[in-house]
């Protein structure tokens, strides 16, 4: 019953606040609690989905990673095939600058 009440007062109050939504209520959902509960769990999912960006995590993912990481990974990748099948001073130098700038 206490429940009940909270998550009703809770629910009249995010209608009456200009939040730009606003959030409509039929009369029974006051007095049955698990729809009441329907409703507000309804309301958190909605709000969750607009406002919180979706993310994919998997045990790969690193979140210190960007986009510049990736460019300078591949970069040195380049230089390591490119001195691999030639191993020129230049090369070497090529190879060198480019791991120097991936671990800085």
């Amino acid at each position: 019953e206490i429940v009940l009440k909270f998550f009703s007062c809770f629910i009249q109050r995010l209608a009456l606040k200009p939040l730009g939504h606003h959030v409509q209520l039929a009369p029974e959902l006051l007095t049955d609690g698990k729809a009441l509960w329907k409703q507000f769990a309804e309301m958190i999912r909605n709000a969750n989905q607009r406002h919180i960006p979706q993310k994919t995590i998997s045990i790969h993912s690193k979140p210190f990673w960007c986009k510049e990481l990736t460019k300078l990974a591949n970069d040195l990748q380049k230089a390591k095939e490119k001195f691999k099948q030639r191993s020129t001073p230049a090369n070497k130098l090529t190879l060198s600058s480019c791991t120097s700038d991936f671990k800085s």
